[in-house]
Formats: C-alpha cells, sequence, structure tokens
C-alpha cells in the first residue's frame, strides 16, 4: 500500500468527532467567548466614564467662565469669602451715568453650595426670587483639596479672584468620575 492510499484510509475511516474533541471545541469557543465580552463590557465602562468626564468638564467650564465674567466687573470692596472659602459675594455695575459717569450698582450677588444634596453651585441675587443653577455635581467636601473654593489675593480690597472647583459624579456601575478646573480672574474695578 502506498503512502498517500494509506493517509486516505486513516483520514477517512473517521467517522466524525468524538465527544473529547466537541467538548474541547466548546471549551474553546467559551473562553474566547467570555474574553470577548469582558473587553467589549471594559470598552463599554471606559466609554460611558469618558463621556461623564466630558460632561463634567464642559458644566465646570461653563460655571466657571460664567463667574469670572460677572467676578472681573465686581466692586472690590464689596466682595466678601466666607470662612469655608465656598460662597463669595460681590456686587457688579448696573448702570453707568452718561453725563456724571457715576456707576450704580447691582444688589448683591452671591455664588454658592446649595440645592439638592447640597451639591449644586448656585447665583442668587438680593430682590431676584430666583436662584440659578451652574454646576451640578460640586465637590464640597472640606477636607478636600478638589473642592469649590473662592480665594482673594488680599481681603479688603482684593485685585485677584482665583476659583477652584471640583465636580464628582458616581456611575450606575459604582465608578466615579471626578475631574477638577480653576479661573482666576484680575477685577476690572480697582482704584
Amino acid at each position: 500500500m502506498n503512502m498517500l492510499a494509506l493517509k486516505k484510509r486513516i483520514f477517512w475511516n473517521k467517522k466524525g468527532w468524538t465527544l473529547l474533541e466537541m467538548m474541547v471545541t466548546l471549551g474553546v469557543f467559551a473562553i474566547l467567548g467570555l474574553l470577548l465580552m469582558t473587553i467589549f463590557l471594559a470598552g463599554e465602562t471606559l466609554v460611558e466614564i469618558g463621556s461623564e468626564k466630558l460632561s463634567l468638564q464642559q458644566e465646570a467650564r461653563s460655571s466657571i467662565d460664567r463667574m469670572l465674567k460677572e467676578l472681573r466687573q465686581a466692586q472690590p470692596s464689596t466682595i466678601t469669602v466666607n470662612a469655608q472659602g465656598n460662597n463669595i459675594t460681590f456686587q457688579i455695575p448696573q448702570t453707568v451715568d452718561s453725563n456724571t459717569g457715576e456707576i450704580t450698582w447691582s444688589s448683591q450677588i452671591t455664588y454658592s453650595i446649595g440645592g439638592i444634596n447640597n451639591v449644586q453651585l448656585l447665583r442668587t441675587q438680593v430682590g431676584s426670587a430666583s436662584q440659578i443653577v451652574l454646576a451640578n455635581h460640586v465637590n464640597n467636601n472640606a477636607g478636600d483639596p478638589n473642592r469649590l473654593q473662592f480665594q482673594l489675593d488680599q481681603v479688603g480690597n482684593p485685585s485677584q479672584i482665583t476659583i477652584n472647583m471640583g465636580l464628582a459624579n458616581t456611575l450606575l456601575k459604582g465608578q466615579t468620575v471626578n475631574i477638577f478646573v480653576t479661573g482666576e480672574v484680575n477685577l476690572r474695578n480697582t482704584s
């Protein structure tokens, strides 16, 4: 018998797959399936974290930009920051008399923590019935360096204000997403 005929006979004599071969094949496919599912779930989690970080970053940047725009115009002698550093009160120009140049200042404006679960950044103005929510998920933990913090370069008549703000949110899967932004403004109405 030649070699080719022998190989054909050995190969074609099998009637099908053995139970052991089938179990090994199913086991390999099951392991591959689990690996692919693990990779997919990890990727999905990373996308969710990235999306939440982007959302928090946009929220924080938008609220800091708004605060800096108003604080740039503030009358330095009216600026006060509470002892915890998470509350600032000030006044901005409301009108300017074109003949005399005299400035009429607004009522007191305050940026503070409050609202739902005490993690919202609120803007309130004396005499106004509405509060504006500038940001949610604001970090207000006293011992955390990434919490909301207003800092004046000097007390009484500051020329510069720094705002540090951290936002944190816990996702449904239990991961906590944190971001931190900072902004600095030089006051225009210093004398």
